[in-house]
């Protein structure tokens, strides 16, 4: 997994992260932010970033309204 960081310009400083993944990978943001973004492909790479092609790949926001961890009530659920 690659994770690009970048600074978003705005009324306040905001942190924007993009992560990219693999065939099968599985991509979740990190704690305090929030995705806002994502792009999936079928069997080919059609997701493009940085000038280089992935499966798939999303974009997390910073956001400092939801810093509460959530963790015990928030899960994955495959079935």
């Amino acid at each position: 997994m690659r994770i690009f960081v970048s600074l978003f310009a705005s009324s306040f400083a905001q942190s924007i992260l993009t992560l990219t993944g693999d065939y099968g990978e599985f991509l979740e943001c990190p704690y305090g932010y929030v995705m806002s973004g994502y792009c999936s492909s079928g069997n080919k790479k059609d997701c493009d970033y940085n000038n280089s092609s992935y499966s798939h790949l999303i974009e997390c926001r910073e956001d400092s309204r939801i810093t509460l961890d959530f963790a015990d009530r928030c899960y994955w659920a495959y079935g």
